[in-house]
């Protein structure tokens, strides 16, 4: 019991603090498209936490999974076709496939909220959602139900 109360006397006093939306926690939303603030509106699971370094000098995304449950591969990528106004706000295209089956995955940051899709003119398309910030740890350690975390954000 005193644990739970110290943690949350710790996210209290970490709200009022400014911290940088630099690891996140990916939300899966399957084949539910995005709000309209890139947040998911049902939430299948959890994912994958991930990690960002902006360079806003050269238009690159460094993503490092920091602890993967199979939805990203464990390591770092260096995201390429970027537009970078700043590290929170930037989006990275890419395209792949062949033929008629043609993809395109996003990754990107909205106002310091991380989001990712997989889109193809047929579905099925995928998207992702995520809680960062003092959030991410308020769900990591049960403190914060996902649904909440998302409000706050």
């Amino acid at each position: 019991m005193s644990r739970a109360c110290a943690a949350l006397v710790a996210f209290l006093l970490l709200s009022s603090c400014e911290m940088p939306e630099q690891e996140v926690t990916v939300l899966k939303c399957g084949g539910t498209p995005l709000d309209e603030n890139f947040r998911c509106p049902i939430v299948q699971r959890q994912g994958s936490e991930l990690s960002f370094l902006i360079n806003p000098a050269t238009q690159k995304v460094q993503l490092t999974v920091i602890e993967s449950n199979g939805d990203f591969l464990a390591g770092q990528n260096i995201l390429d076709n970027c537009s970078v106004v700043d590290s929170h706000n930037w989006k990275c295209t890419d395209r792949f496939g062949n033929g008629q089956a043609q993809f395109v995955s996003t990754y990107g940051m909205f106002r310091g909220h991380f989001y990712y899709t997989i889109t193809s003119p047929d579905p099925p398309n995928y998207y992702s959602s995520s809680v960062g910030g003092w959030r991410r740890l308020a769900v990591k350690y049960g403190v914060m139900s996902i649904a909440d975390a998302q409000k706050f954000e």
